[in-house]
């Protein structure tokens, strides 16, 4: 145990008497410390972030600080290097099936306006993916398996994560001194598409992960 948890501790029994406090209450609520002031750094901008609530099992899409649209967590899986509750930044977002955006050749007569070009809609998301932040943190996105085809798929993917993507990203970003975590969420159709719908590459983000184990 580190000093500064050692002394805390201490500090903790002389102020509510000889009840003994754990360690792993401690750790908590220092966790706790940290998410707030991750979450503070993000609201004190002007952009949208998101908070992967793993011990509330929610997902939730902020700005400011104020929430503007919550996803219930059906399921979730956790494996790799413990992650600390600090803000994250979304690289990259892979799909099998990406949406493809239309190109547009310019005419020497322009006919239409603006409303006339296609727009990406919630429906064309798709519904598995993968969100790619740094330090080595992979999210996948699955829908919640309703038995047949979709609960074959979601299996197929666990046994590729499990047998061949995470045993191969943990041992190479150990030889690189580097962190690697997968956090596989198991949403509804709906949400999936409009999570992948409303966050952005670039967008910032936050995982609180204390306790929660794979449920």
């Amino acid at each position: 145990m580190h000093v500064s948890k050692s002394i805390f501790l201490i500090i903790i029994t002389l102020l509510f008497g000889a009840e003994a406090v754990s360690a792993s209450e401690i750790e908590r609520r220092m966790q706790e410390n940290r998410l707030l002031k991750s979450e503070y750094q993000l609201a004190k901008t002007r952009n949208i972030y998101i908070l992967f609530d793993l011990v509330k099992k929610k997902v939730q899409i902020k700005a400011k600080g104020l929430l503007l649209r919550e996803f219930p967590v059906e399921k979730f899986k956790f494996a790799g290097t413990p992650i600390q509750p600090k803000p994250i930044i979304l690289q990259n977002k892979a799909a099998l099936l990406k949406p493809k955006r239309v190109r547009i050749k310019p005419k020497k007569k322009v006919e239409g306006t603006l409303s006339d070009i296609p727009a990406f809609e919630v429906k064309d998301m798709p519904v598995r993916y993968r969100f790619d932040f740094d330090d080595g943190i992979h999210v996948y996105v699955r829908p919640k398996p309703e038995g047949g085809i979709s609960a074959l798929l979601v299996l197929l993917s666990s046994l590729k994560s499990c047998g061949i993507t995470m045993p191969v990203g943990v041992l190479w970003n150990a030889l690189q001194q580097k962190t690697y975590a997968e956090l596989s969420l198991y949403l509804s159709p709906e949400d999936a598409r409009l999570l992948y719908w409303g966050m952005p590459e670039g967008s910032r983000g936050i995982i609180y992960a204390f306790t929660a184990m794979d449920r």
